[in-house]
């Protein structure tokens, strides 16, 4: 009888393609969705190449300023006025309407965070963070947190909320399942800040009126870096995946790319020709071909496997 080592060792040795080749956090492509406040569109790009997927992948909006992506939902901000806000759910891949009108009795809403079940939504003239189902649109909460300054921006890590209060220049911390306060300076002693991203235990916030973007500790709230990236054109939305930082530029009409560690830039004007760009979502997803390469070499080990038994 032939020894079945030689073949366990061929499947240990695939096992070890098998890790080079199916697919790892740092390999992936990224889209970038970002709202044009001007034009009432959704535009939707590559993040690498900067190239355009889809120019107006939702139209017909009025005034659409924070988004959020959960899965393939897009979730829109709308500040339509005469009580019209609302806030609408799309399609993120054709840009179909699921429901135009998904949450409406919102008041001039911008920033969005999705985490799980719950959409949660600033809304600026209510000075309030409304909770609701993410999936019905129905309110959990809507004055979860109340007696804010005119909040913006907001972002969720796990059960941490933060809140960009623009008028009070602090960022505000809350329990996002009871909207008690945790910190409501946090940070304190900021100039207008905008839209916030977080990754980790790092804090990035923008302002559109400095042109800068801070780096902070999420825990403490100490400055990292409080001009990590400066010179900018009215930022205003950001997002962050992997090492990628990108930066909606309000006023320059342009989706720059930096370095979320050194603040270095990649692309200043990864994409140009924008109208307003006001919100900002990128998903991050595996490149087609590492997921083909790692199929196949699942198959090539199923095969020699199956060789293998078949001469013991």
């Amino acid at each position: 009888m032939k020894t079945n080592n030689s073949w366990k060792q061929l499947v240990g040795g695939m096992c070890v393609a098998l890790s080079v080749l199916l697919p790892v956090g740092n390999v992936r492509a990224e889209i970038i969705y970002v709202t044009n406040e001007s034009s009432g569109t959704i535009g939707e790009y590559d993040g690498t190449t900067g190239a355009a997927i889809n120019t107006a992948l939702v139209s017909g909006l009025t005034n659409p300023l924070g988004i959020a992506l959960s899965g393939n939902d897009l979730y829109v901000a709308n500040y339509a006025g005469s009580n019209n806000d609302n806030i609408g759910r799309y399609n993120a891949t054709t840009g179909a309407a699921i429901n135009a009108s998904f949450i409406s009795g919102v008041s001039s809403p911008y920033g969005l965070a999705v985490s799980g079940n719950e959409l949660f939504a600033a809304n600026v003239n209510f000075h309030t963070i409304g909770e609701y189902n993410a999936f019905t649109g129905v309110a959990i909460n809507t004055p979860l947190v109340s007696g804010l300054h005119s909040p913006i921006g907001i972002a969720i890590s796990g059960n941490n909320l933060f809140v960009a209060n623009w008028n009070a220049g602090t960022i505000g911390e809350y329990n996002a399942t009871t909207g008690t306060a945790i910190n409501v300076s946090l940070i304190s002693g900021l100039t207008n800040p905008s839209y916030i991203a977080i990754a980790g235990n790092d804090l990035y916030v923008s302002s559109r009126t400095t042109g800068l973007i801070g780096r902070y500790d999420a825990t403490t709230g100490a400055a990292i870096n409080a001009s990590l990236i400066s010179g900018l054109s009215g930022p205003f939305g950001i997002a962050i995946t992997g090492n990628d930082l990108f930066v909606a530029n309000f006023f320059g009409g342009t989706i720059g790319k930096y370095d979320a560690t050194t603040g270095a830039t990649i692309s200043a004007s990864l994409v140009s020709g924008l109208h307003n760009p006001v919100g900002i979502a990128v998903a991050s997803i595996p490149e087609t071909s590492t997921w083909v390469m790692g199929f196949l070499a699942l198959g090539a080990v199923g095969f020699m496997v199956r060789r293998s038994k078949a001469t013991v």
